[in-house]
Parts: C-alpha cells; structure tokens; sequence
C-alpha cells in the first residue's frame, strides 16, 4: 500500500467512525425530541438544569429542530457513502486483487465496492440508525439531556439552510392542500388520555384505583346528572309550613345534612335548608326564624353532565342541586358527595349507596332489580346495549315499553330479555325480575371487571 494509500486510511477511517457516530445522533436526536416527556423536562428546566432548558427551547419550536436532526441525517448519511465506500473498498481490494491476480483487476475492483457498500450500509443501519432509535425511545428523558448542547451548536451553524429547508418543505404540503400545524400542537384527546392512563396502569407506574379515579373524570362529561340523582320519589323534603316538632320528626328519622324545602307541592322548591344551620340555632329562633334559614336552591337540568353540574356547584358554594326534567317538573337531587363516591366508584353496583340499587348477580339470569336501576348501569354491568329509550331507569323502561302504567305481574320483551314488575309504589316500577327469553340470545356480561367499571 502506498504512503498516498496509507495517509487516506489514517483520515478515513477516523471520519467514517465519526459520520456514523454523527448520523447516531441526529437519528436518537429526532426520536427523543418527539418522544420525551415535556412535563419532566419542564420540571428540570425550571430547577435550573441548562440541559433541560436547551429541551425546553427546542421543544417549543419543535417543527425547526426536527427539520435540524433530518438535515444532519441526510449530510451525515450522503458523506458516509461518499467516503465509507471508498476507504472500505481500499481496505478489501488488495487481498482479492491477490486472490485472482492482475489479470482481472477490473473483477477485484467491482467486487470490493459491493462488498464495501454492502458493509457500510450494514453499519449505517445497525450503528446509525436501529441503535440509537431503540437508545431513544428507551431512554428519552437521557438522550434529550444528552443531545442538547451538540444539537445547540449545529442550530447555530446550520440555522438559516434549517429555516429555508423548513419553510420549502411547509410551502409544497400548502399547496398540496394539507394544513400544516406545529409540532406536538395536537392537543391530546379523552381517548388519547384514556390509553395513556391504561398503559401506566399495565407499567405498574399508578394502581388500580388511580387508574379507576381517572376514568371516572374522564367520564364527567359522558354521564348525565339524573344517573346519579335521588329519584324525587325518594327525596326527602321539608315543607316550608313545618313546626319545630314536625322538623325535628324528620331530623329524626331520615338524618341528612341537606334537605331541599318546599312549599305547597314538592314540584314548588324554593330552597336548601343546611341542617348545620339549625343545630347552632337557640329553642326560641327555631320557632320563630329557621325559614330564615333557608339558601337559595341550585336549578340544573337532568341531563346536564356531571361536569357541568360540579362546576355549578363549586361556583355558587354549594353541596346540593336540584334537578328538573324538560317540563320544569322535579325529576330529583343530586350532591357533590354522590359525584365524589361515583369518582371514587370501582364497581358499578356501588355507584350508590341505595341497596336497592344493586346489581349483584349482574348478567345471570334471572336477576331482580330495583326499578331505581339506571339503564346506563344494567347496559354496563351486563354487556348489553338494549334498545334505544328515552328512559333513565329500568322501572321507566318497562313502563315506556308498555305504553301504560305496568301492574305487577306485567312483563315486557326486550333484546332477548323479558322484564316483570315484581312491585309497585304507587305509580311507579319498584321492583323488577329480568329473565332470559326462551329464544333470546344474551351474551355474558364482560370479563374484565376494570372494562365494566364505572
């Protein structure tokens, strides 16, 4: 070999080492930058950490960066093949150009260029481009950290080529008609948040009732406030004509914290009455002033979602709303500690603390409810959808299904179900049976008790 040969081997190699090394960069630069998380780095910036702030920086901006670490790929990537081959192939001629001899120098040639290309790429693949994605991906917080300061550094060389090689790329999408937005500016969607909370909860990384928890708070909006009501035929109310004694009688045997107070019929709710209130008052005010007493009532529609109602709540200070169906008729109550215990719910069948209300035995036939049982929490805990209704709750559907006030014994039929009033309380379904048609096809309720939970 001669000193011209031996003087290009001396740099090449070294380069050759060096664009991989480079190419390794911008390729886990790219996958951490798009991948870490910025709450984290946000934290660490925030503590001072000056890696973290570059992050942060580049984070902000990341359509500009991402264009940076594609751009030092495709250099690094065009001058490995430009000079990987060349110094890989002057390595592995001359053992074949000895093998077959000068007389086909032409063959020695062409066989260490395919040999040397096929080598670089190799490496380029495994070296440049599977490790440190696999680096970054697993270890993205690091990498970030890791990255800033070299990153920083070719912004600054490279940065008027990166924003003209932006802005070309973003002006040929425009006129292909695709709306180009920034980067990581796509807000996260329930469903998006949902997944991520499913897959810290299968890291170990929250329990399973944290992982409960923030199902049910990504379900405020999707659950109407009348599922978690007390039915108005279940509200206990206070007539604003009351003595002290008939007060004290329901004190007595119905001790709440909150009562709604109405006068002349339970549909004419002029207020709440906080029973607190009244427990620091003297024997002779009682008599005279508990109407005093008496707060504003909070009015909300049956079928706003729990979202809103808990907002509404919170504004005005309250702990108690009254619900009303589409005519202005009381459809029933509803308290901030019913959307807490739902929040804090893990099961459907403890949604509330009506025994009647429970579900046990969900998805085995025959089964008995209350007519209290919400649609929404049968559909859930047995893995049947029913028919479209306008009812709440099961004793509704039967009565909704008939056309007419039920009598007990009446049934009716209802995907592959038959529904029999087993009870009446006045107008109204108490109890219900739910048994399998004969020729119904019911599938089992789910398996996975976490899909079930409410």
């Amino acid at each position: 070999m001669s000193d011209d040969g031996s003087l290009s081997l001396l740099f090449g190699i070294p380069l050759v080492v060096f664009l991989l090394l480079a190419n390794a960069v911008f390729v886990a630069t790219e996958f951490a930058l798009v991948t870490v998380r910025r709450t984290r780095i946000n934290q660490l910036a925030s503590d001072g950490n000056r890696a973290a702030q570059r992050v942060k920086g580049a984070l902000g901006n990341l359509d500009y960066y991402i264009a940076a670490a594609q751009l030092g790929i495709t250099m690094a990537s065009i001058m490995l093949g430009a000079v990987g081959e060349p110094v890989l192939a002057s390595i592995i001629e001359p053992p074949i150009v000895a093998l077959v001899g000068t007389f086909a120098p032409v063959v020695a040639h062409t066989v260490a260029i395919a040999v040397a290309f096929t080598f670089v790429t190799a490496l380029h693949i495994v070296i440049g481009e599977f490790i440190p994605k696999s680096i970054a991906l697993e270890q993205a917080e690091r990498t970030a950290l890791f990255i800033a300061f070299p990153l920083s550094i070719f912004v600054r060389i490279f940065g008027p080529m990166i924003w003209v090689l932006n802005q070309v790329g973003n002006g040929l999408l425009r006129t292909l008609g695709m709306d180009v937005r920034p980067l990581g500016d796509d807000p996260l969607t329930v469903e998006d948040l949902a997944h991520t909370f499913e897959s810290s909860y299968s890291a170990g990384l929250i329990s399973r009732r944290e992982l409960g928890l923030t199902r049910q708070l990504l379900r405020l909006s999707d659950i109407e406030s009348q599922e978690l009501m007390v039915s108005r035929g279940k509200m206990v109310a206070l007539n604003v004509a009351a003595t002290r004694e008939a007060i004290a009688a329901v004190f007595a045997d119905r001790p709440l914290t909150r009562y709604p107070v109405y006068e002349g019929t339970i549909d004419n709710i002029i207020g709440i009455l906080d029973a607190k209130r009244l427990l620091l008052m003297s024997d002779d005010a009682l008599d005279e002033s508990w109407q005093s007493r008496i707060q504003p009532a909070t009015i909300i529609p049956e079928t706003a979602p729990l979202e809103i109602t808990l907002e509404a709540l919170r504004a005005k200070d309250t702990r108690m709303a009254i619900l009303v169906d589409e005519y202005g008729g009381i459809a029933g109550l509803i308290t901030q500690f019913d959307i807490v215990r739902f929040l804090a719910t893990d099961l459907p069948e403890t949604i509330h603390s009506d025994s009647h209300r429970s579900l046990s035995g969900a998805g085995q036939y025959p089964q008995t409810l209350s007519g209290l049982v919400t649609v929404s929490e049968f559909r859930e805990s047995s893995g049947l959808e029913l028919e479209k209704s306008d009812a709440t709750t099961m004793g509704g559907l039967v009565t909704e299904l008939r056309n007419s006030i039920p009598d007990v014994g009446d049934s009716v039929q209802v995907d592959g179900l038959t529904l029999t009033v087993l009870e009446m309380d006045n107008y109204r379904v108490a109890r219900v049976q739910v048994d399998q048609d004969s020729d119904g096809q019911v599938p089992a309720p789910p398996d996975d008790t976490e899909e079930a939970s409410r």
